[in-house]
C-alpha cells in the first residue's frame, strides 16, 4: 500500500488544474449512439483532451472516461483506479463499444469507457494506459501513462 501512496503521490503532483462537479446518474449503454446519449450534465465526463487534469468532486458522483481506440489493431485500453482509501471508488462499468460500420468494413474503431462512483473522500488517480493485451505498463516503470487524471473527492 505504502508503494501505491508513492505513485498516488507523484502522479498527483504532474497533473493540472481543473474542476467540476456533478450529481449521480447511471445508465448502461450498449452502442456508441447510447454513450452519448448517457453523458449528460449529470456525469463528470472525461476525454483525452482531459489528460493531466485535476478535478474536484462530491462523494456519489459518477466519472465517466472515453477514450478512442481500435481494437482491431490489437490495442485496448486498460484502466487503474489509485485512491487513497480502501473502497473509495466502485467500477460501474468498463466497456468497448465499436462505432457503427453500416458497410461492414474490417478495422472500425470504437470508444472504451470507465465508470466509477465516487463512494469516499479523498483523492484518487485514474489512469489509462492504450497497450496490446500482451503489455503490461506499470507508473513505477517511469514510462508516461496514456491518460492520467487526478480527482479530490469531498
Amino acid at each position: 500500500m505504502k508503494k501505491y501512496a508513492v505513485i498516488l503521490a507523484m502522479l498527483l503532483a504532474a497533473c493540472g488544474e481543473k474542476g467540476n462537479k456533478v450529481e449521480e446518474n447511471v445508465a448502461n449503454v450498449d452502442t456508441a449512439d447510447e454513450v452519448v446519449a448517457a453523458t449528460d450534465d449529470s456525469f463528470i465526463k472525461l476525454a483525452k483532451k482531459d489528460n493531466g487534469s485535476k478535478i474536484e468532486a462530491e462523494v456519489g458522483a459518477v466519472v465517466e472516461v472515453v477514450l478512442e481506440g481500435n481494437v482491431t489493431t490489437g490495442y485496448n485500453w486498460e484502466f487503474i483506479s489509485y485512491v487513497s482509501s480502501d473502497d473509495a471508488v466502485e467500477e460501474l462499468m468498463t466497456k468497448y463499444i465499436p462505432d457503427e460500420n453500416p458497410d461492414g468494413k474490417v478495422g472500425v474503431g470504437g470508444k472504451s469507457i470507465y465508470r466509477i462512483k465516487l463512494l469516499k473522500p479523498g483523492d484518487l488517480v485514474v489512469v489509462a494506459n492504450y497497450l496490446r493485451a500482451s503489455e503490461e505498463k506499470k507508473p513505477e516503470d517511469g514510462r508516461n501513462d496514456d491518460f492520467v487524471v487526478s480527482i479530490k473527492v469531498k
